[in-house]
């Protein structure tokens, strides 16, 4: 018979081995979202744009391309670089969007750009940019700067943004709505019209993990002949149908990997 003090150690060495095996697991998982975390952020919603372009040009997202291309952008340079007048704004806007982007890492407790000092002692700064975007060229700037080469503490803020799953996945977002905006500018040149049908979102349907699923229709695509209507929300209604199947396989195959690792927690 087992005396009661060897009754004792085996049940403290089951304990250890559980807790060792939970904390194994609970690291396992922690690898997983930090290997996977671009993809994740990614794959945690559902969205497809329906839009008519007048040429399909490949683009590669090069994050220090986009980020300075974007940081650039003032009224005077859009002026230099012959940016039509009708598009200032909504190029400024994606400037004020990269901003907010910085700031909200800035107040990001969890961030390690976390900075409340500066939040909590610039005061014109947090309310110029809770002002609308045409405000934006009151506020100085807390962005690093990707073109100051006296200064190469800017160079290694800017690498160190792009470590960041989130704001790289918002810069990759104002990448793609540029592209859209540099297509436009490059028709209006070349037609000297203010406005065009091509690169026009129609309609961009957004599903969420919990369900919701939220759709948008411009009200430019009720002006155009029935077919055309028609046939505009029959190709964007099999591009979610088609979206959603890949989106679920994405899914299921993070769910596999996360079931194959509690068994072998087990």
């Amino acid at each position: 018979m087992l005396s009661k003090n060897s009754e004792d150690q085996n049940s403290n060495i089951n304990i250890q081995d559980n807790i060792s095996r939970i904390e194994n697991t609970h690291q396992q998982l922690e690898n997983l979202v930090e290997s996977m975390g671009e993809f994740l952020v990614e794959v945690t919603a559902l969205e497809v744009n329906t839009a008519i372009v007048s040429e399909i040009i490949p683009s590669n997202f090069i994050p220090w391309e986009t980020y300075r291309d974007i940081y650039l952008i003032s009224t005077p340079y859009l002026e230099e670089i012959h940016i039509h007048p009708s598009l200032h704004n909504s190029y400024l806007n994606l400037r004020y969007k990269l901003e907010v982007e910085y700031f909200l890492l800035l107040r990001d407790s969890e961030s390690e750009f976390y900075n409340p000092d500066l939040i909590e002692n610039d005061t014109e700064y947090v309310a110029n940019l809770s002002h609308t975007p045409a405000n934006y060229e009151l506020i100085s700037t807390k962005l690093p700067s990707p073109i100051d080469s006296t200064n190469p503490d800017n160079i290694i803020k800017v690498k160190q943004l792009f470590k960041n799953t989130h704001f790289l996945h918002g810069l990759r977002k104002l990448g793609e709505m540029k592209n859209t905006l540099d297509n436009q500018n490059q028709r209006i040149s070349q037609e000297s019209i203010q406005a065009t049908d091509s690169d026009i979102i129609y309609a961009q349907t957004t599903i969420g993990l919990d369900g919701a699923i939220v759709n948008r229709y411009n009200q430019q695509i009720f002006s155009y002949p029935r077919e055309t209507r028609e046939l505009l929300l029959q190709i964007h209604e099999k591009s979610v149908e088609a979206g959603q199947k890949q989106w679920r396989g994405l899914l299921g195959l993070v769910w596999q990997m996360v079931k194959q690792i509690l068994k072998n927690s087990r």
